[in-house]
């Protein structure tokens, strides 16, 4: 069964890292969740023109990546509590 902190996890884990960002930015173009990091990694190691993530492949550059202050607390949140994912 699913409990919160799991649901928590799904949305907001970065696709690349496969875990909690530790400076979550989102995809202007998709709304997917990253680590800051990985996906810049990602979009100049690999040449992105799209999301990464599983499922979505929407359009996106270096320039999509934006900073969600909501998200980043909602994780402090998450891992501040220790919900269990």
């Amino acid at each position: 069964h699913y409990t919160i902190g799991k649901i928590f996890y799904s949305y907001l884990k970065c696709s690349i890292s496969n875990d909690l960002p530790d400076y979550p930015v989102e995809l202007k173009t998709c709304g997917c969740i990253f680590d800051r990091e990985s996906i810049k990694n990602w979009f100049v190691t690999m040449k992105g023109t799209h999301c990464p993530a599983r499922g979505c492949g929407k359009p996106a550059t270096l320039e999509d990546i934006n900073t969600s202050q909501i998200i980043i607390k909602m994780i402090k949140s998450i891992k501040s509590i220790g919900i269990q994912y």
